[in-house]
């Protein structure tokens, strides 16, 4: 349904374009990440199926209904990282929240990794902390009780 799908799909995405087929975008722009939605459970049905390219692409489940696909190598820890070497900013001064498995290295690349109240099991297990859901302002939660605010 692609009702369905837009609806998702506006909460992540600003700019949409519907296109018949994906080959007539790829002279005109660079694809950096391909995200597909799974309607009923992407852990379950799409991750299940395209786990089998994870040794050309990085397959990884970024939400109940979403899989992307993205060149090896490319995550939020490596930009995390990128960050924190320009900036001259340390592990330990690092704090980042997350609630999917698509912010695993993020949370890897930090001392303050926050998972979410809401966030899948396997990113609450190597998180050092976690804080409220997002829907529960988990975020401005956890700064004001870090920074006794």
């Amino acid at each position: 349904d692609n009702e369905v799908f837009l609806e998702n799909a506006r909460m992540y995405y600003a700019k949409l374009e519907m296109v018949e087929d994906l080959m007539d975008v790829l002279d005109k722009d660079k694809i950096c990440k391909l995200a597909v939605f799974d309607e009923v459970d992407a852990e379950n049905n799409a991750f299940e199926l395209l786990e089998k390219y994870n040794k050309n692409l990085m397959v990884c489940l970024s939400g109940h209904n979403w899989v992307d696909l993205m060149n090896p190598g490319v995550n939020k820890g490596e930009a995390i990282k990128i960050l924190q070497e320009n900036y001259n900013i340390s592990y330990d001064e690092t704090m980042a929240f997350g609630d999917y498995l698509n912010d695993y290295e993020m949370m890897q690349s930090c001392k303050y990794s926050y998972a979410m109240e809401n966030a899948h099991p396997k990113l609450k297990e190597i998180c050092n902390y976690r804080t409220k859901s997002n829907d529960d302002d988990g975020v401005v939660h956890a700064i004001k009780e870090h920074f006794e605010l």
